[in-house]
């Protein structure tokens, strides 16, 4: 399951250190945008070697720190993976986004006629090529520039982690509100990241809003 992670959530995995003879879990936790650039800063100043770098990543992320010098390269480089893939954006995933907000706030895919108990109800998820009933693509329109082979208000039941998290950050972004303490770069990259995203989005889609009713 993919993590969108607004605070900077613990995980635990299990590793066979040195000197311990059973498996132990070792946590690891979201690293902030601070942390981040402090640790590039750090590895750039020091014009170090990359694995001096993942080290230090690492370390800075486990709870227990000390665990670091118990660990082999190869569980250093599996860990590091692990920290990046949750505290940093992809920039896949903010295209995505950019999508998924514009299916959620189409005019045209609004409303009931677009809603999926409705339209089960009124038969019309073959019509739409429904994935709840097929798998199979087939060509069904063309929105927001892009060909569409399966309902497109799908994706917003896939990717409703992503979008939910992304409308969170960006609600609470608006009211002023961070979900950790300090400033803004000791949130999470994925929290800046899409309260941006949405941010800038909000303010294109009422400018069109606007555009449009001054044409009226």
């Amino acid at each position: 399951m993919k993590i969108y992670p607004l605070h900077k959530l613990h995980f635990t995995t299990q590793l066979q250190l040195k000197n311990y003879p059973y498996p132990i879990d070792i946590i690891y936790r979201v690293l902030s945008r601070k942390e981040l650039l402090n640790l590039q800063n750090m590895f750039y100043k020091e014009n170090s070697q990359n694995n001096y770098f993942k080290i230090k990543l690492v370390e800075q992320s486990l709870v227990n720190k000390n665990l670091i010098n118990e660990m082999s390269d190869e569980q250093i480089n599996f860990l590091y993976e692990k920290i990046i893939d949750i505290s940093t954006t992809k920039q896949d995933d903010l295209e995505l986004l950019e999508k998924l907000f514009w299916i959620s706030q189409s005019d045209e895919l609004s409303g009931d006629t677009w809603n999926c108990d409705k339209c089960k109800e009124k038969g019309l998820q073959e019509e739409r090529n429904c994935p709840m009933i097929t798998d199979k693509p087939k060509y069904i329109g063309v929105w927001f520039g892009e060909d569409y082979f399966f309902c497109p208000k799908y994706d917003l039941i896939k990717y409703n982690e992503l979008i939910g998290s992304a409308f969170n950050a960006y609600s609470m972004f608006d009211k002023g509100v961070l979900p950790e303490a300090g400033g803004l770069y000791d949130q999470t990259n994925w929290f800046i990241d899409s309260a941006f995203t949405i941010k800038l989005l909000v303010s294109e889609k009422e400018r069109k809003d606007m555009e449009k009713l001054n044409k009226d």
